[in-house]
């Protein structure tokens, strides 16, 4: 793991970069990665490096940066994850980071939860270079936020293809109603054993226990995609946005998905105990 600094400003916490880490070991990937991101200061263009990196020099072979150590500590910050001593002294669960996974073990119990990013890269960059916008300030400010810790959150499975987008993956495969309730990973055995196995339907249920929706969403920090009803703000994907002739139409639409990231990083941080806040 990364050295863990023992204080965070608000700006150093929400906008660090979860794919340069601090101590990688020596021509690792991450290494390579870190070389490569330092070298250039286009947002854009270390998105796309990062991507070819990942994609054609490592075959998509290794943990994508939301399995990093900046990313998986920023997880274990969550108040849902963090060891605290106000908890009652019955709750005997327990949350520890190990080999690219948080590991949640309760008694005789345990499971091994992964990690997503909640709107890919790709969803924004694609329709972006359609319209000749990639040098376009809102892309730019987009893809220096698509790798933060606002940006990142622990799942049970990766769905991949289909919708790579936060309201994507939420509007799909979780639900708020009111009556809703999701089964906890306790139900789910095998869990801990092969991440491959498992099906997307219930990925934000990351917990043991059964929790409704909208607890769910509350512990994830995901309330900023949600209006105060819990109705996801977002409905449509980034092509619906992406007209030929009414460009500003999808920059104003980037720009309200960079606000989001954003909110969600600043209310991750604000959850931190006060001593972590410089």
């Amino acid at each position: 793991m990364s050295e863990v600094k023992e204080q965070y400003t608000l700006e150093e916490f929400v906008f660090r970069d979860i794919r340069i880490i601090d101590k990688p070991r020596a021509n690792s990937y991450k290494d390579v990665v870190k070389n490569a991101l330092e070298q250039g200061n286009d947002p854009v263009a270390k998105v796309l490096e990062y991507q070819r990196i990942m994609k054609k020099v490592y075959d998509q072979a290794k943990p994508d940066a939301e399995r990093w150590e900046i990313a998986l500590e920023s997880y274990m910050y969550y108040p849902c994850f963090r060891s605290d001593k106000s908890k009652e002294e019955s709750i005997k669960t327990e949350y520890q980071i190990e080999s690219g996974c948080i590991i949640c073990k309760e008694d005789n119990f345990s499971v091994r939860i992964t990690a997503d990013t909640l709107t890919g890269p790709s969803e924004i960059i694609d329709p972006a270079r359609e319209l000749g916008l990639l040098d376009h300030e809102a892309i730019k400010e987009f893809c220096s936020v698509a790798y933060t810790i606002g940006n990142v959150c622990p799942v049970m499975k990766n769905p991949g293809g289909g919708s790579d987008t936060c309201w994507g993956k939420l509007g799909k495969y979780h639900d708020t109603s009111k009556h809703i309730i999701f089964d906890g990973t306790k139900k789910y055995k095998g869990w801990d054993n092969d991440i491959n196995n498992r099906t997307p339907d219930n990925m934000f249920a990351v917990f043991p226990e059964n929790l409704s929706g909208r607890k769910i969403v509350d512990k994830l920090m995901l309330n900023d995609y949600y209006d105060e009803d819990y109705n996801l703000i977002l409905t449509h994907e980034p092509q619906y946005y992406a007209v030929p002739g009414k460009e500003e139409i999808f920059i104003n639409f980037v720009r309200l998905v960079t606000s989001l990231i954003i909110k969600r990083g600043i209310r991750i941080y604000n959850a931190l105990p006060p001593e972590m806040k410089a």
